[in-house]
């Protein structure tokens, strides 16, 4: 499912911010409790480092956050529908 939701914003970065490079990593985090003891499926999402001032002017955007939550779910369902 992680790895759904960073093709996903890799793609959405591309279209929406085409002059700028998308920096964004997927790192298996398996080995921890609460990804590998949640049911169901479960990922663990930065969105940016709040002691960086561009992400904490980004995150403050309303508009911003709301692209991000579309972002996150479009990801889900793509995993979702690419599992049933």
């Amino acid at each position: 499912m992680a790895e759904s939701i960073h093709k996903t914003f890799d793609s959405k970065y591309r279209e929406y911010q085409p002059n700028r490079d998308y920096t964004g990593t997927f790192l298996d985090r398996s080995g921890l409790y609460l990804v590998k003891n949640t049911i169901p499926a479960m990922a663990y999402i930065e969105i940016g480092n709040i002691k960086n001032k561009k992400d904490q002017k980004r995150i403050l955007v309303a508009e911003n956050r709301q692209a991000l939550a579309k972002w996150i779910s479009e990801g889900v369902l793509l995993d979702h529908s690419r599992n049933n």
